[in-house]
């Protein structure tokens, strides 16, 4: 049972990972082609246009935030009612929001060049982008319920593998639009609710088949299981709320406070801190089935197992990234935006991410508070801490006149706050979660930090015998940062058990390839 787990663990994690970094590698092809096509300011605008959207669909958190943590308990202790009653009225009750959101988009629409700065050549094709996501989003929070059968199953490689092919049809739409018509930025969101479409087909067959129980019906709509999962949901729409306050905005005060351009080039520097926490976002949901099931069937101490497990996981994962964009970004830059100041962007990106050398070893106790459905405290705290990022972004924006100074106001208010976060809340909330002792996991902080500053130290030295100038040369140093950042931090996180379970298994596989 434990080795079809950590075998599954496994390909749930090389095929997130691994699709996730091709679709990386379509997102750094697409987003210089569309930058050149469209320019820096509109390129500004796609960004904002998904956060203001994100802004309406904060009232559908409340339902479906935990609404797969609810059907998959009921579907693993056999209640197959009560996981139906979940699955119909999270769906109905999302057209409902449906629709909802959609008028409000409307009445947004009229008035969206008054309510942020948009350059006059553009207002159409921002229209018609905001217009079509708006359209897109709607479609997606419909059909979100569909989503939770490889959660149940604990087949999130399904889901990824899917995703690839979405991103690969969404690259297939954009290059001939870009390269057979007249550049609009409209042509993003086309390519968007194409994708969307091909996924919510795709995802009702994965149901059918990996959960034929679960069955649509509007007789099966129960105004008491609505009820229960919006009161437990209710807390992570608090949480949503307080990111919105926290990261939502970025764009927005760069839209009113500075400029277009400013938008534009903040939107760009996001790029990279976002796929890095989807990675790792990634990494730690592969725990979240095996630990919901473990839960259902009440075996605390299983998951205990379980997040110390992806606490040392991702703290060896988190030194590769950090290290290399903090040596290599402007290399990365100079070569993707070429037409861009590599040099600021590598600065702005690293003041918006220095706080995830302490968040992300720690990103699966989100998994946690979710699945022991103690996100009242996570979501308080979030709330509190989102209030003073803006409340101090706003004040600090005030302060200076200074454009290039208040995009670092922009990009590094939210990392500070972020390393308290990391430091007083992640570590022992969520040894109050597993009912361990508030100070368990501080140890397993101070590797990541050590093994990271060890790493910076010693590549900045290979830095100065080696600076790539092609794609080759930096994937290539990349790879020897990657290596260095695995066996540093390997031999500091790992257990003295963890590093004789890896010995025998090499042993072993070398003893048969002797043979």
């Amino acid at each position: 049972m434990a080795q079809n787990r950590n075998w599954q663990l496994a390909v749930n994690m090389i095929s997130q990972v691994g699709v996730l970094i091709i679709t990386m590698g379509i997102n750094l092809f697409l987003t210089p082609f569309i930058v050149r096509s469209l320019g820096i300011d509109a390129y500004g605008f796609v960004g904002l246009s998904t956060n203001i959207i994100g802004y309406m669909q904060v009232a559908s958190v409340a339902l479906n935030s935990m609404a797969g943590r609810f059907i998959a308990i009921a579907y693993h202790n056999g209640d197959m009612a009560k996981a139906n009653k979940y699955f119909s009225s999270v769906l109905y009750s999302n057209l409902i929001l449906g629709i909802l959101i959609l008028l409000l988009s409307i009445g947004l629409l009229v008035y969206l060049d008054h309510i942020i700065a948009i350059p006059n050549h553009l207002i159409t094709d921002v229209k018609l982008l905001f217009g079509i996501l708006s359209i897109n989003s709607v479609i997606n929070l419909i059909f979100n319920v569909y989503m939770v059968s490889p959660f149940i199953k604990n087949r999130l490689d399904i889901s990824s593998i899917q995703g690839f092919i979405s991103g690969l049809i969404r690259v297939l739409i954009l290059v001939i639009l870009f390269s057979y018509f007249t550049s609009h930025l409209w042509y993003l969101g086309c390519s968007a609710i194409t994708c969307s479409i091909y996924l919510i087909y795709i995802n009702i067959r994965i149901k059918n088949k990996l959960t034929p129980e679960l069955v649509l019906s509007s007789k099966k709509i129960d105004i008491a299981s609505i009820k229960e999962l919006l009161a437990s949901g209710s807390w992570n729409l608090i949480s949503k709320l307080g990111d919105i306050m926290q990261r939502g905005f970025d764009l927005l005060f760069a839209n009113w406070f500075i400029s277009a351009t400013a938008m534009g080039i903040l939107s760009i520097t996001t790029n990279l801190p976002f796929i890095i926490l989807q990675v790792f976002s990634m990494l730690s949901s592969s725990f979240a089935p095996a630990m919901t099931e473990d839960f259902a069937k009440g075996d605390i101490q299983t998951i205990k197992k379980e997040i110390n497990k992806s606490v040392r996981l991702l703290s060896i994962l988190s030194i590769i990234p950090i290290s290399i964009l903090y040596i290599y970004g402007d290399v990365f830059y100079s070569l993707w935006m070429p037409m861009e100041n590599a040099k600021l962007l590598q600065q702005l990106t690293i003041c918006g991410t220095f706080a995830l050398i302490v968040t992300l070893p720690l990103e699966g106790f989100w998994n946690v508070f979710t699945i022991t459905n103690k996100i009242k405290g996570s979501s308080l705290f979030m709330l509190a801490n989102s209030i003073l990022v803006f409340i101090t972004v706003v004040l600090l924006l005030f302060s200076t006149d200074d454009n290039t100074t208040k995009m670092f106001i922009i990009a590094g208010v939210r990392s500070c706050w972020g390393v308290l976060r990391g430091l007083l809340f992640l570590p022992i909330y969520g040894a109050y979660c597993l009912n361990e002792k508030w100070t368990t996991f501080y140890k397993d902080l101070r590797k990541p930090l050590i093994g990271l500053i060890l790493t910076l130290a010693l590549t900045s030295l290979i830095r100065l015998v080696i600076l790539p100038n092609s794609w080759v040369g930096f994937f290539s140093t990349s790879l020897l940062v990657a290596v260095i950042s695995c066996s540093i931090g390997s031999i500091l996180i790992l257990s003295k058990s963890d590093l004789n379970i890896i010995y025998s298994k090499v042993k072993l596989i070398y003893t048969k390839y002797q043979r």
